[in-house]
């Protein structure tokens, strides 16, 4: 399914129950690398106008991404935190890892195409997730603490009652941004 070439299927979508069913298929990959994982699923009310299989490309990616950064830590300090909340006209999902972090200088340049930190990286992976979010009207970022891990976020126009999306407001992005930081 997540390989599939077709256009993009959007649907109103609980986030929760996408990052539930996400987690669910990377707990081989979490188990390989000894990684506990620490999950926190608020956004009761986070339901979205999204391809599926579109946004678990992105979840996917941004956990493989954390598993990667971690690699070096001690097993004991290989925590992944995942989380969902609503806050205004949108709907959150963070992967925070507790790896080396990533420096000041290199966050503008993340999802830049072809900008990688990996030895063998393309440069690909957060610049197709930037895309995949932008096509859903939604906002990813990443924020990093040298030492203490880096945590990307994304945001998606939560539903109203009605199918149209509700459009996060800038006021709403200030209060995303402040609401949930590194661990």
């Amino acid at each position: 399914a997540l390989s599939r070439k077709s256009d993009p299927l959007r649907q109103r979508e609980s986030v929760n129950d996408i990052v539930s069913e996400t987690l669910g298929l990377v707990r081989q990959e979490l188990a390989h690398h000894e990684i506990t994982l620490k999950v926190e699923l608020l956004a009761l009310t986070g339901e979205v106008n999204v391809d599926r299989v579109q946004l678990q490309q992105v979840i996917i990616n941004l956990i493989i991404n954390a598993c990667h950064a971690m690699a070096g830590a001690e097993a004991r300090n290989r925590v992944l935190y995942v989380r969902t909340w609503v806050v205004g006209g949108a709907a959150v999902v963070e992967v925070a890892d507790q790896g080396l972090g990533i420096a000041p200088e290199v966050l503008p340049s993340l999802f830049t195409p072809f900008f990688t930190t990996k030895e063998n990286g393309l440069g690909m992976g957060l610049s197709i997730c930037r895309s995949i979010i932008n096509f859903h009207d939604g906002q990813i970022w990443a924020t990093s603490a040298v030492g203490r891990g880096t945590s990307f976020k994304f945001s998606l126009p939560v539903l109203g009652r009605g199918a149209r999306a509700q459009r996060p407001t800038p006021n709403d992005h200030a209060r995303i941004t402040h609401s949930m930081d590194v661990p």
